[in-house]
């Protein structure tokens, strides 16, 4: 997973302080939630909520127009660019099967 922490800057945001999908002039950036819970108001009425573990993309799980995010809680995002995230996965394949490997289900013992 180091190779995959080369690609990224660590983002502290407090409880309720907003978050701009357009982080440092950067418009292609990916947020992974390392800890905590960040919210973007899809509309007055429509809301999605990100937790620990959750990757969002902007055009892909948020409106391509979306703006910002608000935290709920204290919050850890790892802020890179995607296109670099993405191709760092598919030329290190190692680090996709580590993905598979921890998100396949655990063997009860009998």
């Amino acid at each position: 997973m180091v190779k995959l922490a080369e690609l990224f800057v660590v983002k502290n945001v407090s409880k309720n302080e907003t978050m701009h999908f357009v982080y440092k002039e950067r418009h292609n950036d990916i947020f992974i939630v390392h800890k905590g819970a960040l919210v973007f108001h899809k509309s007055e009425l429509d809301e999605a909520y990100f937790f620990t573990k959750d990757i969002i993309i902007r055009g892909l799980n948020v409106s391509a127009k979306a703006d910002i995010m608000v935290a709920k809680k204290e919050t850890l995002l790892l802020i890179g660019n995607r296109y670099e995230y993405f191709n760092k996965l598919i030329s290190e394949t190692e680090i996709l099967q580590a993905i598979f490997d921890s998100i396949q289900p655990q063997k009860k013992d009998e």
